[in-house]
């Protein structure tokens, strides 16, 4: 059975995986890609290198970096959200995406 707490995908046209990762703090998204280099197991995700995300939601400006080590999301100091300075157990994707992700191919091709 796949895990519930990432989905690995495959470009269809690249071959490039990517992993999707649901981020408690941002309610969101993070994908981290070839940029980082994953060196946990698919069991407990780490990656080198910190995630940072900036932008605008809702007219305000956010920041979220983190590293993800061992299936743990550390927010760094920088961040906007309730979660800066903190170490976050990953979660679950919502089941809506798991529900979506299920039909892929069996590959996990886009």
């Amino acid at each position: 059975m796949p895990t519930t707490k990432h989905r690995v995908l495959t470009d269809s046209e690249t071959s490039e995986k990517s992993w999707w990762v649901w981020c408690p703090a941002c309610l969101d998204f993070h994908i981290f890609d070839k940029r980082w280099k994953m060196t946990g197991t698919e069991e407990s995700l780490t990656f080198d290198g910190s995630m940072l995300v900036q932008g605008n939601r809702h007219g305000e400006d956010f920041v979220c970096h983190s590293f993800l080590r061992d299936g743990v999301w550390d927010f760094l100091g920088d961040c906007t959200h309730d979660m800066k300075s903190k170490k976050i157990p990953m979660v679950d994707l919502p089941d809506w995406f798991t529900s979506a992700t299920d039909k892929e191919p069996d590959d996990g091709r886009l």
